[in-house]
């Protein structure tokens, strides 16, 4: 249409466009598998208000294994210092806390 008519003002910048919902992505720190949702759509939800809760169960799995590996990894450690310490008893003295488990 410019090259019909003539133009008072030409102006260019560089902005941000900011949505008017204030739409915001969120996104969890861990992967996981979604329990509940907490809202609805439309809500306004503020700073530390429940948005979703995640099942656990992957991660609580988790951390059972990996507790394990620290307890096998602590009788290794108890095992080769008893190793080093020169004893010939014919047993190793397993350490309490592992013995409790």
């Amino acid at each position: 249409w410019s090259s019909f008519a003539e133009v008072d003002e030409i102006a260019r910048g560089d902005g941000n466009v900011i949505p008017a919902s204030k739409t915001q992505v969120i996104q969890a720190s861990e992967p996981g598998v979604v329990q509940e949702i907490a809202v609805k759509v439309g809500q306004v939800v503020r700073k530390n208000d429940l948005i979703i809760r995640l099942d656990n169960t992957l991660n609580t799995s988790s951390l059972g294994e990996q507790q394990a590996k620290a307890r096998a990894l602590q009788t290794r450690i108890a095992r080769l210092k008893y190793e080093q310490s020169g004893s010939i008893s014919g047993s190793f003295p397993c350490p309490q806390d592992i013995q409790a488990v």
